[in-house]
């Protein structure tokens, strides 16, 4: 998605191997869409179309975002991050109050959650630090590559690392 749109809104060239790329990550997220794990298929095909809307709105979401960083690419790479984490931290906020939802499930924690918690925030923090940051030197379709190598990793962890069960493909 984002080289099909650097393509069209920055007018960056594509070239053979991120075609082959684009074309391998469409196939790539066909497997999974259609093999997905037994907890979470149900008999309501409603949820499962709204958890594909949903998913297809993400992607699309996320590659505008890409683009617009990569638009951005005069901006000092700081700048981004700082941008991101305020309005995660706002959303956040605003969905618990409107939900009526509280940080009670931080009661239930261990200092094992909190550790972890700690861990993917610093993580989540310094992967968008590097990804503003190789957007200011590389073009978006190139950067894309590397990224779709996210969702392969994200699998090969879920499968390894948490022992998920995944059937259909």
């Amino acid at each position: 998605m984002i080289a099909l749109l650097s393509f069209c809104i920055l007018h960056e060239g594509l070239k053979v191997r991120e075609i082959v790329a684009l074309i391998l990550s469409f196939g790539g997220m066909i497997c999974l869409i259609l093999g997905r794990p037994e907890s979470v298929k149900t008999t309501a095909g409603e949820l499962e179309v709204l958890a594909l809307l949903l998913l297809v709105l993400g992607t699309f979401l996320t590659s505008l975002g890409f683009i617009f960083l990569r638009q951005m690419k005069e901006t000092h790479w700081v700048v981004v991050p700082t941008y991101l984490n305020f309005f995660s931290f706002l959303t956040s906020f605003l969905i618990m109050k409107f939900e009526g939802k509280t940080l009670q499930f931080m009661s239930t924690f261990d200092k094992m959650d909190y550790f972890l918690l700690v861990l993917v925030g610093f993580f989540s923090c310094y992967a968008q630090v590097f990804k503003t940051m190789s957007l200011h030197y590389e073009t978006a379709s190139r950067v894309s590559i590397v990224q779709y190598t996210d969702s392969v990793l994200q699998f090969i962890f879920d499968l390894l690392i948490i022992k998920s069960h995944w059937t259909d493909i």
